[in-house]
């Protein structure tokens, strides 16, 4: 089978609103704090929603990472 990667992604905490948009495609493997989120950073919260990043979520992250604000 082959593994399909998934488009950029945008996960928030739901207890404290955090929010981080992973830039790259995620693969199927899944690496906590790089690419994928299952507790916030934050807080230490559990609720963590993951939805496709918007294009404006995408540049944001992306002129964030290049002025070191990730």
């Amino acid at each position: 089978a082959m593994a399909f990667p998934i488009p950029p992604q945008t996960f928030r905490c739901t207890d404290c609103q955090w929010k981080k948009t992973i830039t790259q495609a995620i693969s199927d493997v899944r690496i906590p704090g790089f690419n994928h989120v299952d507790t916030c950073p934050h807080c230490g919260g559990k609720h963590i929603q993951q939805r496709t990043a918007s294009l404006m979520e995408l540049a944001l992250a992306r002129v964030g990472s290049l002025l070191g604000k990730q």
